[in-house]
C-alpha cells in the first residue's frame, strides 16, 4: 500500500523532526541566562561551540518585557535551518506553538543580530496580541529601497513610515505601537518667514529635559517627510516651554502646553528678535 502526503507540511514537518534530532547528543544543552531586570533567557544549543552569552546580549540590548521568559532560542547549525524553517531561502523562524521557540543559526554577526530581533519581533508580536507582517517561512522580505518618507499619517501621535522600492510596491509602515506616551505635534505657519515655516528652530521643554528640531522635509531620496515638528514626551503631560526662531529673525515662547494634540503655531507681526 502506498501512503501519499497531500501538501508539503508534513514533509516540513518531517524534515525538521530529523533536523532536530540529528542536532541532540552532545552538542545538545539547555542554558539559561538573564536580562538586566533578572528575566530568563532560555536557549536550547545544538550546535557546537555557541557563545550563548552573545545572543543574549544582542536580546538585553533590544527592546522587551516579561515575554523574553516565555520564548526559547534554539541554536543549531546553519545547514539545519531549511529543514526547520520550510525552505532554502530561510535565514531563522519563530514557532508561536507552545512552547513558542526561535530557531536560528550558530554564529557571530551583524546580519545574524539582525536576522534574531526580526524573528524576535514576531514573538513581541504574538506575545502582546499585535496584528504582524505574514511572511513565508519566517524569512525576512528584503527590499531594495531608497526612498523613505517618515509623518503621522493619521494624526495618532505615532511616527509612520513609507517606503519605495526599486522597480516595485511603496509600503505603508503603519506605526501600531502599544504606548500610553505622550507626545505633541506642531504646525508652524509663517507669515513673515516663508509659508511651511521651513528652517524655524524649535525648543521644547519638559520636566525630563529639553528637546530640539528644526523644521523640515528633507528626508530620504526623492521623499519629503510631514514638515510637522514630532516631540515624543514619554510620561509628560505638560511642555513647560516651547520656544520658536522663525527664518525671519523672530523669536516666540509659548508656556505650559498640554500634550497629545496638534498644535498650529502662527508666526506673530512682532516678537523679540535673536
Amino acid at each position: 500500500m502506498a501512503v501519499v502526503f497531500r501538501g508539503r507540511a508534513v514533509v516540513a514537518a518531517l524534515l525538521a523532526a530529523l533536523a532536530l534530532a540529528g542536532a541532540t547528543g552532545a552538542n545538545a544543552a539547555i542554558v539559561i541566562s538573564h536580562d538586566d531586570q533578572g528575566r530568563t533567557i532560555t536557549f536550547d544549543v545544538r550546535a557546537a561551540t555557541v557563545d550563548t552569552e552573545w545572543y543574549a546580549s544582542v536580546l538585553r540590548a533590544a527592546a522587551h518585557g516579561n515575554e523574553i521568559s516565555n520564548v526559547t532560542i534554539t541554536i543549531v547549525p546553519e545547514t539545519q535551518i531549511p529543514a526547520l524553517c520550510g525552505g532554502e531561502e530561510a535565514a531563522a523562524c519563530y514557532s508561536k506553538t507552545a512552547p513558542a521557540t526561535i530557531f536560528v543559526p550558530a554564529g557571530k554577526s551583524r546580519l545574524l543580530e539582525t536576522i534574531l530581533l526580526h524573528e524576535y519581533g514576531h514573538h513581541l508580536d504574538t506575545y502582546w496580541h499585535v496584528a504582524g507582517v505574514p511572511e513565508l517561512n519566517g524569512t525576512p522580505a528584503w527590499w531594495a529601497a531608497r526612498g523613505m518618507a517618515t509623518g503621522d499619517l493619521d494624526n495618532d501621535g505615532r511616527v509612520d513610515a513609507v517606503v519605495t522600492t526599486n522597480d516595485g510596491p511603496a509600503y505603508v509602515l503603519h506605526n501600531e505601537t502599544l504606548t500610553e506616551n505622550r507626545w505633541i505635534l506642531l504646525k508652524l505657519v509663517g507669515h513673515q518667514s516663508n509659508r511651511d515655516g521651513i528652517g524655524a528652530e524649535v525648543k521644547a521643554t519638559t520636566t525630563s529635559g529639553t528637546q530640539f528640531a528644526t523644521v523640515t522635509t528633507t528626508s530620504s531620496y526623492l521623499s519629503a517627510s510631514d514638515k510637522r515638528v514630532h516631540f515624543g514626551l514619554g510620561k509628560d503631560n505638560v511642555i513647560q516651554e516651547i520656544q520658536v526662531r522663525w527664518p525671519s529673525g523672530l523669536v516666540q515662547t509659548l508656556k505650559d502646553i498640554g500634550a497629545n494634540q496638534i498644535l498650529q503655531i502662527d508666526e506673530p507681526s512682532g516678537s523679540p528678535r535673536w
